[in-house]
């Protein structure tokens, strides 16, 4: 039984009660279940490659838990609120003054609404001139397109993190574009609607406690998964799931007051923007959602069996409120889809990746790469290992497994190679797993610098899974994928013979050498790769995205 076989028997199994988790879920007739179901997912995976250990998130979530889980807690939740109300409409009247920025108005130009999450906030290269300026990096190169035709307002909601501050801040002063924080559409009818939530779906988790059958369903492969089971279901049902239903409150809230034509997003499992789609659909606010990373079988984002999903578009319980369209990057993620999905038919849409058209001004602009170098203080007379990281993915002992074989294979090269460490923007900025190990001191860059110029002048790619993989590809760059997990790679480079795969420790060395020295095992691979990968690398994949949100609203 496949980890989503397991998570569909899991939710649609009818318990001793009579229902299944899609049902007990459900309120107001939506089941939030599916706010949840891709964060469970991947904690499921992560249970499992920790042999059954309670992850480190969990243990987090669980001081959440304590903390807001409570009736005491959605009193301090309500505090933290209103202050972060009050901080939105600060930082709005900061902006006004600073950017003189005019009111938005529906009747003169459509209004796109643009949810942005805090880790795609990152430096990057204008579409239109060039320049580098923090943006949303995944939609930005969209949004200077119809900069004309329409206007855009960016949303998020607060993480509970100091960045968070930081991230609002800049947004509302730097941003070219209007920017409100979710919470100044927050009211007490929100807190109110997350009350009648909590106490809603704490009912239900005692009953699931409770419940002979679902203790039998949580065995897995010989394993008994209840007691870590339940521990993650206090952090969904007393704490997530109120907070979704309180996030849908405040996006309508949101919707009657902007009037939006379209809500663009491109995290669409994401918890917030799941409640955004729920918010939407029932205004008849059309959603595109674009494609942000890699689509593969293991990927609960988008592989759904017949019963999750209504093929009419309904978004009221057991059926996954879904966007109405799905902008993918290439043919290959659109066929299998279609194949191992079930969105309704036309729902998907190749245009390829708007990221990408910011290549030939990049390549045009720095074919000098040694300047790339100098402007991000990398040393010229070496090559560069640039490590794609993705701890906040990945176990604990994995995340060592992975610092060892890369520090020992560096240490074995005597200091000749340049090792980056790139942050994923969700991961721990301050780098604790590589700090740990002080054999090797690399170059540790963050999301202050843009990931295409860093891959365009680096000589070697290194990740398990990440996105940056496979526009490494398209770039022409050797890419290795170091998996040693003892599990099935998760994206499919090496199978389609465009990267080297290393699953033993003592096999990294000789696969960096290698890669120096001669690469055309793996690059005679890489046109027809990119070509069902990205569809069209051609300049114009922001343009045919324009288009779409332009038809959509027109159908509307």
């Amino acid at each position: 039984m496949t980890l989503v076989d397991f998570q569909e028997r899991l939710i649609w199994n009818k318990l001793e009660i009579g229902k299944n988790l899609l049902e007990l879920t459900t309120y107001e007739g939506i089941s939030f279940w599916w706010n949840i179901d891709h964060l469970f997912y991947h904690f499921l995976l992560s249970t499992l490659e920790s042999n059954g250990k309670v992850p480190s998130v969990t243990r987090r979530n669980f001081l959440t838990v304590r903390l807001f889980g409570t009736r005491i807690g959605l009193l301090i939740f309500l505090i933290l609120d209103i202050l972060l109300f009050l901080f939105g409409k600060l930082i709005i009247l900061i902006a006004k003054v600073s950017k003189n920025e005019k009111k938005l108005d529906y009747r003169k130009k459509p209004i796109f609404l643009v949810i942005s999450y805090d880790a795609a906030w990152v430096a990057t290269p204008s579409y239109l001139s060039g320049l580098i300026r923090k943006s949303d990096h995944l939609k930005d190169s969209v949004m200077e397109t119809l900069q004309h035709k329409a206007d855009f307002l960016g949303t998020s909601s607060f993480r509970y993190r100091k960045a968070s501050f930081k991230i609002a801040l800049e947004r509302s002063l730097f941003w070219n574009h209007s920017y409100n924080l979710l919470n100044v559409y927050w009211s007490p009818k929100s807190w109110l609607k997350q009350v009648y939530a909590f106490n809603f779906f704490k009912r239900k988790l005692k009953m699931i406690k409770n419940d002979s059958k679902f203790r039998k369903q949580c065995q897995q492969n010989n394993n008994d998964f209840y007691d870590i089971l339940i521990q993650e279901f206090d952090y969904y049902f007393c704490f997530l799931l109120p907070l979704c239903v309180s996030w849908v409150e405040t996006f309508t809230s949101l919707i009657d007051k902007i009037k939006p034509s379209l809500a663009l997003i491109s995290n669409e499992t994401g918890h917030s923007e799941k409640s955004l789609i729920i918010a939407s659909k029932k205004h008849k606010v059309p959603v595109l959602a674009m494609q942000h990373g890699v689509i593969d079988p293991t990927n609960r984002g988008y592989i759904f069996s017949k019963k999750d999903i209504s093929k009419s578009g309904s978004i009221h319980s057991p059926y996954n409120p879904i966007t109405d369209r799905t902008a993918v990057f290439g043919t290959k993620y659109k066929n299998f889809i279609d194949k191992n999905s079930n969105f309704p038919e036309g729902s998907v849409v190749v245009t390829g990746n708007p990221k990408f058209d910011k290549l030939f001004q990049m390549v045009n602009k720095f074919k000098n790469r040694g300047h790339i170098r100098r402007w991000l203080n990398i040393p010229e007379d070496k090559p560069i290992l640039l490590w794609t990281t993705q701890t906040h993915w990945l176990s604990t002992e994995e995340n060592r497994k992975n610092v060892d074989a890369v520090y020992s294979a560096l240490e074995e090269l005597n200091d000749d190679i340049t090792l980056i460490v790139k942050l994923h923007p969700n991961e721990d900025q301050r780098a604790p797993f590589y700090q740990e190990d002080s054999r090797i001191k690399p170059i540790y860059l963050g999301k202050e610098v843009d990931i295409l110029q860093l891959i365009y002048v680096s000589n070697i790619i290194l990740t398990k899974h990440s996105m940056t993989a496979t526009e490494a590809v398209a770039l022409d760059k050797p890419v290795i994928i170091l998996n040693l997990s003892g599990n099935p790679d998760i994206i499919d480079c090496v199978d389609e013979g465009v990267a080297v795969g290393v699953y033993k420790k003592d096999d990294l060395k000789q696969a960096i050498l290698s890669l120096l020295v001669d690469d055309s095992r793996i690059a005679k691979n890489r046109s027809r790769y990119v070509e069902a990968e990205y569809y069209l690398i051609d300049g114009k994949s922001s343009e045919r995205m324009a288009r779409l949100m332009e038809s959509m609203i027109k159908k509307n």
